[in-house]
């Protein structure tokens, strides 16, 4: 799936049983990324799971449920 927040403040809902998503147009600065049924609690365990490749990241869940979020650096999410 690919997804578009849009213009505004957008929360993309993620998770396990999702499969492959794309978000899109994520901004660090208006947007949030809810994690969903994995057991994380805090950003640094989610950003554990983060891979930086070029302009994007790779947040690999496990069990082939991955988020290819564009156009971000790890170091921007908080």
């Amino acid at each position: 799936d690919v997804l578009w927040g849009q213009d505004g403040r957008d929360t993309f809902v993620v998770g396990r049983g999702q499969g492959f998503d794309t978000i899109g147009d994520f901004s660090p600065t208006q947007d949030k990324l809810l994690v969903t049924g994995t057991g994380l609690t805090n950003a640094a365990q989610a950003k554990a799971l983060m891979v930086q490749y070029g302009p994007d990241i790779a947040f690999d869940m496990g069990n082939g449920d991955v988020v290819h979020i564009r156009g971000v650096q790890i170091g921007q999410l908080n």
